[in-house]
């Protein structure tokens, strides 16, 4: 009777050292190879670091093309593990309560003319969560203004 005892105490703090001692959800899947075709194919639009946190990043686009440039407020988060980049999975889940099933994105055109830059703040706690420690990249979609496909910049931050 008492190793019954011992053993359902055992049990019971290993299941609360399980689920309320973790990181919270902060570790994420990422099985995914993150691959572009041609990640920032135009050394003439640079993306600087404002500022960074784990929830969320300001940055500047600068267009020192010679045309007009679009860009907007959808983005990507990779996460850098073992020499490669990988898809950082979404951590969006149904909330019946707010009725809110699909991730979607402001679809704004920001024209940046030439000469020209814009700040952007990209927020990725409600897809992402808050990031753990590492080494990370946000990715957007750039366009020229007449042209008819995205073309895809990164910009590398750290989360310590």
């Amino acid at each position: 009777m008492m190793n019954k005892k011992y053993a359902i105490i055992i049990i019971f703090i290993l299941f609360f050292i399980l689920t309320c001692c973790g990181d919270n959800g902060a570790a994420k899947e990422y099985t995914e190879y993150a691959e572009y075709e041609n990640l920032n194919p135009d050394n003439s639009i640079k993306i600087d670091l404002i500022e960074v946190s784990p929830t969320a990043l300001t940055m500047v686009i600068e267009n020192e093309s010679n045309e007009e440039i679009i860009c907007g407020e959808s983005f990507d988060i990779n996460y850098f593990f073992e020499d490669n980049w990988y898809v950082y999975d979404i951590s969006f889940t149904y909330d019946e309560e707010k009725e809110i099933s699909d991730i979607t994105f402001v679809d704004i055109a920001y024209p940046v003319k030439s000469g020209d830059s814009l700040e952007m703040k990209y927020a990725w706690e409600m897809l992402y969560g808050i990031l753990s420690s590492g080494r990370y990249r946000i990715v957007i979609p750039i366009r020229i203004a007449n042209g008819k496909t995205d073309d895809y910049y990164s910009c590398e931050f750290e989360i310590k």
